[in-house]
């Protein structure tokens, strides 16, 4: 035993009373003297959570990094448990290892789980199409919202804070944020256009949309066509005896034989210019082709809604050099 640092004899230890200071020091007591035994860990446990983490949706298993440990203390669950921890809340998560010396050790990590954007999927309905131009029209210029960390236009899902901004159809503003900048603007339009057709398995809410029935046609560059001709339909919106009011944006699809058409020579485009507004000025347009399906948007960004009718956007193709009637 030492005593004062200077080993002695005690002869009768049976004598000795014992008190444990927290595994750290022992005192012995007796003949009016104390002694007492520093204790000391053999081997510090070490004990590792990794690094923060920040995904998206559900649910996160932690996993203590440690050996020879007798018990792993959880605080998200105020008790012993095994060395992993299955953790579904926002917050700091602590565990606690000791081993049989009683020595221990202890890590934190923090973990965040958030409903996560997909960058062209503004209204958050799974999938980008010509839907998705439209909230940033009607968004356009907000600012102010959460940045988002590490954020890209590639399509997987990006943990992001809410912005507890609301959209029309009850989804929170951060998906119009597609490029995650805290704001909304034409940058957020590349995303729509890289990502357009792709779809994801993360559905939170279905978007509302209020559909109406406006005038939609084609008008054509000639009345009669020959095989090999290239055909210029022009698509209207709206007409003299059909006025749009109070129009701000819109959708469409439109559907065509092919069985005529020369693969693959199909365009369509907006005008630069049309009753509606200025393409990049004043309005932004959205339009993918494929063989037989053209799905087109365009909307206002100057919160200004517009009256009016007329030609808006062009569809051009080249006729088979034989044609078969369908």
């Amino acid at each position: 035993i030492l005593y004062n640092g200077t080993p002695v004899q005690y002869s009768s230890c049976s004598s000795l009373s014992m008190i444990n200071d927290n595994h750290e020091n022992i005192f012995f007591l007796g003949s009016g003297r104390i002694f007492k035994i520093t204790t000391f860990c053999p081997a510090s446990p070490t004990v590792t959570l990794g690094n923060d983490i920040n995904q998206c949706n559900g649910s996160t298993t932690l996993h203590a990094s440690s050996s020879n440990i007798a018990y792993y203390y959880w605080s998200s669950i105020s008790a012993n448990g095994p060395d992993s921890n299955i953790v579904n809340t926002n917050s700091n998560h602590i565990v606690t290892v000791t081993d049989n010396y009683g020595c221990s050790a202890s890590d934190t990590i923090n973990v965040q789980i958030q409903q996560c954007v997909w960058p062209g999927d503004v209204d958050n309905d799974q999938n980008v199409n010509s839907l998705d131009l439209l909230p940033i029209g009607v968004y356009y210029n907000i600012s102010g919202g959460v940045i988002r960390p590490n954020a890209s236009n590639n399509w997987v899902g990006q943990p992001s804070l809410n912005w507890s901004q609301i959209q029309q159809n009850g989804s929170d503003m951060k998906y119009a944020d597609c490029n995650g900048d805290g704001q909304i603007n034409f940058s957020d339009t590349t995303a729509i256009h890289l990502n357009s057709g792709l779809t994801h398995a993360a559905k939170l809410l279905a978007p509302n949309y209020v559909t109406t029935n406006p005038t939609g046609y084609f008008t054509f560059n000639k009345t009669i066509y020959n095989p090999g001709d290239t055909v210029k339909a022009t698509f209207n919106l709206g007409s003299a005896t059909n006025s749009l009011s109070n129009f701000y944006g819109a959708s469409f699809n439109i559907t065509y034989d092919v069985s005529n058409i020369k693969p693959n020579s199909e365009s369509f485009s907006f005008l630069n210019s049309s009753w509606i507004g200025t393409v990049n000025n004043n309005s932004i347009v959205y339009s993918k082709i494929n063989a037989g399906f053209i799905d087109a948007s365009i909307v206002r960004i100057n919160h200004i809604n517009k009256n009016g009718y007329g030609s808006i956007a062009q569809f051009n193709f080249i006729l088979n050099n034989t044609l078969t009637q369908t």
